[in-house]
């Protein structure tokens, strides 16, 4: 099963200078907990509600002033829609991350997250896949 089958096409974003604020009310809105921040260059970030909590709010940040470039993750790990599921989470393991942007032709095309590969037909993810993806480190 590819990557394509699978993930949302339909990806909420943000801009880099939107707030934490903004980003909040978007997660709750779509019921999602990261989203890709797009620059002029495209994709240059992503941010989890966990970075809007840990980097943010712990840190004293003002939800209302401080822009999500701030909080981001800058280094975003990609997949492709052709990928195999498999492959996908082999992918998420390696770099412990719970959500894969797709791109296509440098375009952002779907998000994927350990959720919707574990609900992949014909896919299990592993105690170690969940495990490694668990353990701490930047994620996404």
């Amino acid at each position: 099963m590819r990557i394509e089958d699978i993930m949302t096409s339909k990806v909420q974003t943000l801009s880099s200078n939107d707030t934490m604020r903004q980003a909040a009310a978007a997660m709750q809105s779509h019921n999602i907990g990261s989203l890709p921040v797009m620059g002029d260059q495209g994709v240059v970030g992503i941010v989890t509600d966990r970075d809007l909590v840990i980097r943010g709010m712990a840190a004293g940040s003002d939800p209302g002033t401080t822009s999500v470039s701030s909080l981001m993750t800058g280094q975003v790990v990609f997949g492709t829609p052709t990928m195999d599921v498999s492959e996908a989470a082999d992918l998420m393991s390696r770099h412990q991350i719970r959500r894969l942007p797709i791109m296509d032709g440098g375009r952002l095309v779907g998000m994927v997250s350990m959720a919707d590969v574990a609900r992949a037909a014909n896919y299990r993810v592993t105690g170690s896949t969940l495990h490694d993806v668990s353990e701490p480190g930047t994620g996404h």
